[in-house]
């Protein structure tokens, strides 16, 4: 729209002046005032939004009010020093949903926290517990469908996904709890196939990822991602089978 009333404009011009009647034209009054009306629109256009460059400038972001998401975007580091003070089973809770609880049920079935292809949701989640209190250490698995934990291994299992690590933070770290992100990847190819393993499931894992870690800001905890670490590791200590390890996630108090 804008480039067609500059383009508009540019025309009237170069009329007026190819048949030399610039003059006549400014002293006619109707036509002098619809050529300033043209002038002052497309100048108008051009300074509010767009600059010379041809970029529109979008309007600020709130990174203040604290009632908005924006800030929790805004303040969301990987935050790699985390304390050994225990997280609660209600911030456990939260964190479970946020990654991957049930939201509400859609026409194809229930709706969770994250994207998911197809709505098939192959990811599945585990809490690593060290130091939480209200629940004994150990491995266990969400059950996003009752919103419930499923002991998968009791005892402390911490040093076994820190030796599997290859992260220096997280072998020198004493913390609560590290969630773990699987996937399932048959649930995904036997509709998508390669496409379905290659990019929908890693994408699906990034949206939990990121929810967990939005979650954990919003309860002003710090979080990190780790993609470096031996699979058949953390397959052992967790006893996952066909399962594939995709993210370890460690949470703790700043």
């Amino acid at each position: 729209m804008i480039q067609k009333k500059l383009e508009w404009t540019i025309q009237l011009i170069g009329i007026t002046l190819s048949n030399g009647c610039l003059g006549r034209f400014m002293n006619t009054s109707i036509l002098y005032r619809y050529f300033c009306i043209i002038l002052i629109a497309v100048c108008s256009c051009f300074s509010g939004n767009m600059e010379e460059n041809g970029r529109i400038q979008l309007p600020n972001v709130d990174t203040e009010n604290e009632s908005c998401i924006q800030v929790v975007i805004h303040n969301r580091r990987s935050q790699r020093e985390l304390t050994d003070k225990p997280l609660s089973l209600e911030q456990i809770s939260k964190l479970l949903w946020a990654s991957g609880g049930k939201t509400v049920d859609g026409i194809t079935g229930a709706t969770r926290a994250y994207p998911s292809a197809g709505g098939l949701y192959p990811l599945n989640f585990y809490v690593v517990a060290n130091n939480i209190a209200g629940l004994e250490d150990g491995v266990y698995k969400y059950d996003w469908k009752g919103h419930s934990l499923k002991n998968k291994r009791l005892g402390n299992r911490m040093r076994d996904i820190k030796e599997s690590s290859f992260s220096r933070s997280l072998m020198r770290a004493d913390i609560s709890v590290i969630f773990v992100i699987t996937a399932d990847y048959s649930v995904t190819a036997a509709r998508y196939s390669k496409r379905g393993t290659e990019r929908y499931v890693p994408m699906e894992a990034g949206a939990s990822s990121q929810n967990l870690a939005l979650k954990a800001q919003s309860m002003n905890l710090g979080s990190y991602l780790i993609g470096a670490f031996r699979d058949d590791a953390v397959i052992s200590a967790l006893e996952l089978g066909e399962e594939v390890p995709l993210l370890l996630i460690p949470v703790g108090h700043k």
